[in-house]
């Protein structure tokens, strides 16, 4: 959902070059969408305790900064508050230090590695020898 959010948010940013001006109804529509689409995100990553840490955080901040910040703003200025938008920015780049961190993590091991590529070489033999055998009972049809 934040994905097709941003996008939403991609076109009214298009929508304004276009036009030449601040304003598209689309603006507001994909920063919604985008809060929501993280708040849900960021609700499933603390329960599931799936980062540790302040990163584990990230990607709530990122929900929760709109319905605090912008939103309150804009409705009480009719404006939309450039400095609080730009603020957001700063939400991104934690979930994006998180996104790092998270995976610095869990980093794959040499173990894990081998194991997979040995057993894809142990398969392979086998495929082999079943598509040889196919192969020589199409054979006998055929010649049969």
């Amino acid at each position: 959902m934040a994905i097709v959010a941003r996008v939403v948010f991609l076109l009214g940013e298009a929508d304004c070059l276009r036009t030449d001006t601040n304003e598209s109804v689309l603006l507001p529509i994909g920063a919604l969408l985008t809060s929501v689409g993280m708040l849900l995100l960021g609700s499933a990553v603390v329960l599931e305790r799936a980062w540790h840490g302040w990163p584990r955080f990230g990607p709530l901040s990122m929900g929760v900064y709109p319905l605090l910040a912008m939103f309150p703003l804009a409705a009480a200025t009719g404006e939309p508050p450039s400095a609080a938008i730009g603020g957001w920015a700063f939400t991104f780049v934690a979930v994006g230090i998180a996104c790092v961190q998270a995976s610095r993590a869990r980093p794959l091991r040499a173990g894990s590695v081998r194991s997979s590529s040995a057993s894809t070489e142990q398969a392979a033999p086998q495929k082999s020898a079943s598509t040889n055998r196919v192969a020589e009972n199409e054979g006998r049809e055929v010649g049969g």
